[in-house]
This record gives C-alpha cells, structure tokens and sequence, in this order.
C-alpha cells in the first residue's frame, strides 16, 4: 500500500530481531522477560516494509510517556508470507507451534490474512492484522483482530458520503476478480450504494493485467457515471487511471484504503481523486519520524504495536489468553493516528477520512464516523 523503504532481501530474512524496549516510566529494579511476537509480513508488496518500520520505529522509541508496570522485551520474528496463502499457512503454523509466539501481527493483506486467522483461531493465539480489511476476517474468530476498518462498514460509509455529501448518484467499479479484497470492496460498495439509491453503471473485473477493454472503457465513457471507484492497489490504479484519462473520461475517481496517496498525489491523471483512508496525515503528530513517514502505513504499525505494547507492559505474566482478553478490553486508545474507542467482536472503532488530492497534495474533505454505521442488519 505505501512506498518501498529497503529491499525485500534485507526486509525479509527470517531471523529473530530483540528489541529491547525501553521506557523512562520503567522501574529499572524489575528484571526485563522476553515475550516472542510473530510478525508476517508479505515481500510481493514494497509498502509492506513500511509496516515493518513502524513496528520498529515504536520499539526503539525512548521518548514514550507511558507507565509501565511490567517491563518486558519483544522479540520480533519476521516470516514472509510470500503473499501467497500456501506459504502463510506454513510460517503462521511455524511461528505458532515452532517459535511458540504468544501474538501475531499481521498479515495485512485480505488474501493472506484469511488463512491465518483459521490458524489463530484453532491454535488460540491472538492475530492483528494492521491493514487487513476483510469483512469476514473476524466471523467465528474470536482470537482475530482488525485494526483497520472493515470493507462493509467502509462501504456504508462511503457510499452514504457520495451520496448524502457530496450529491453524487452514479458510479462505476473497476476492480480485481482474483482479489479477496478487491472483490469485497466491490460487493459491499455496490450493496450499500444502492440501497442509498444510487446506480452502479458499470462493474468491470479484470484478472492478472489491469489492462481494460476497448469496449469497456467505451460503455464507461458512454454512461458518464459521476465517479469510478476502483478498489485496488497503486500499481494497477495507475494503469487503470491512465487508460480513462486517455479517452477523456471525466469522472471523479475514488479509492479505497488501498491507494498510496502519498505517491499518487503528484501525478497529473490524479487531481481531484477522493480517498477514504483509516487516517489524514495532516493531523500527524511529530515525534521525530521520517517526513515520508507521514502518509503511509507506518503510523498504523506504529499504534498497532503501541497497543499491543501497553497490553503488554500492564500483564504481569503475558500469554496468549490474557492479550487476547486485554485487547477485548481497550477502551479510548489514542494514538498518532486517531483514537481506537475499541473493538467489538474484532472490528476495530475508529473514525475515517475522505482524502481529496488537490494541487499535488492530499487535503482532508471529510470525517467519518465509524459508529454512526456500525449496525449489521442492512
């Protein structure tokens, strides 16, 4: 989802990294324990290195204000999944069983992120997926979390901000068949949108290339919808977006979670476009992170791992079963990027950002308030 900050060789070994973590509220005359926490991590996608700099970043951090009562080292051990599911299997069950990892963090893609969280489930060790948004990721799971919001309250969301905001009533999709997620997004999307009274003009898939039909483009063309919405990621969204801009279609393009604004944001065919995104980085707080860290996934690893990390540091003797029962329990989490007012059945509470890109830069257009759209039976 964001930009490549190391190669996926030097990101990804399979090794065990200490971080030991140092917090200057710490009593210094309880001795440090180590506590074992799985991360997969999926090298196909460069913006998945961004997640594991956030993680990182939180761990090496010597400036948090937080008490704490139990000081405690994590230890990170990283596995790629490969991005594929064959291969999440084996390192979530390697990382269960084997390493004896008391949490999982990640993996944060849809497709992926469905397999291990049978896994996490049936093992009983507690699984966050930082950027998964799945709206089934957490069905019958009660040891899985989700710290982004889920693709069917997206939906509701969006959709009801098209229409009721912003007076839109038309809209095509373009999305990726062999994607769990894109698929999702496309089926929640249309569901919602419609039921607002809205028409979908056009539902396009393609499978591997983003590469469109002539004669798709053309009906789109024809049908004028007042936006495109294309649930997928950066690579094929641009491929996409040229080959509409290059037969003059005017609509407003609109991304879901997976766009990287901040690489999008200064290419022409992108002026205009909306974004719904888990947080604007105009409301980013300065504690010494890189500037490029301010619009991409690091400030989600960040608060996940801050999270987890304050779980952590008020157990006295940390296992699976008491952080999956402290996770239950977060109330008013309030983090770089927003609060986390905490999770119901999984499914993270947290507000939501319409991101418009303007004049080469991303501005905020809207809020979202997740609970207003909470409710299940629509």
């Amino acid at each position: 989802m964001k930009a490549s900050l190391s190669s996926p060789n030097k990101v990804f070994k399979r090794i065990a990294v200490s971080c030991l973590l140092l917090l200057l509220s710490c009593s210094g005359s309880e001795s440090t324990k180590k506590l074992k926490v799985g991360v997969l991590l999926g090298s196909q996608y460069s913006w998945q290195s961004d997640i594991k700099m956030g993680i990182e970043l939180f761990l090496s951090s010597t400036s948090k204000q937080d008490s704490c009562q139990h000081p405690m080292e994590f230890e990170l051990l990283f596995r790629d999944t490969l991005s594929t599911q064959e291969a999440t299997a084996k390192a979530a069950l390697e990382l269960v069983q084997n390493d004896d990892v008391q949490v999982i963090l990640g993996p944060n893609i849809s497709d992926t992120a469905l397999v291990a969280a049978k896994i996490a489930e049936s093992t009983q060790t507690p699984l966050i997926s930082i950027t998964s948004t799945h709206s089934d990721l957490t069905t019958n799971n009660s040891f899985v979390f989700q710290f982004a919001v889920n693709n069917r309250v997206q939906a509701r969301m969006l959709s009801d901000y098209l229409i009721n905001k912003l007076g839109y009533k038309s809209a095509a999709v373009i999305y990726k068949a062999t994607s769990d997620y894109s698929r999702g997004y496309k089926k929640e999307f249309v569901e919602k949108f419609t039921k607002l009274g809205g028409t979908i003009t056009n539902e396009v898939n393609y499978l591997d290339s983003p590469l469109l039909q002539n004669n798709e483009i053309e009906s789109i063309k024809q049908n004028q919808p007042d936006v495109i919405l294309m649930p997928n990621f950066t690579d094929d969204t641009t491929l996409i977006v040229r080959q509409l801009k290059n037969q003059n279609i005017q609509s407003v393009f609109v991304g879901s979670d997976s766009w990287e604004v901040d690489q999008l944001k200064t290419l022409p065919d992108f002026q205009g476009s909306l974004v719904i995104d888990h947080w604007y980085s105009g409301s980013y707080k300065n504690i010494g992170m890189p500037t490029d860290f301010t619009e991409n996934v690091s400030p989600l690893a960040y608060d996940a791992t801050h999270l987890l990390w304050n779980i952590i540091c008020n157990t006295p003797s940390p296992n699976r079963i008491s952080i999956k029962d402290g996770l239950n329990k977060t109330t008013s989490f309030k983090g770089i990027t927003g609060t986390v007012e905490e999770f119901i059945d999984g499914n993270v509470v947290r507000n939501m950002a319409i991101v418009e890109i303007t004049n080469n830069q991303s501005q905020l257009n809207g809020v979202l308030p997740v609970r207003k759209f909470l409710k299940t039976n629509d």
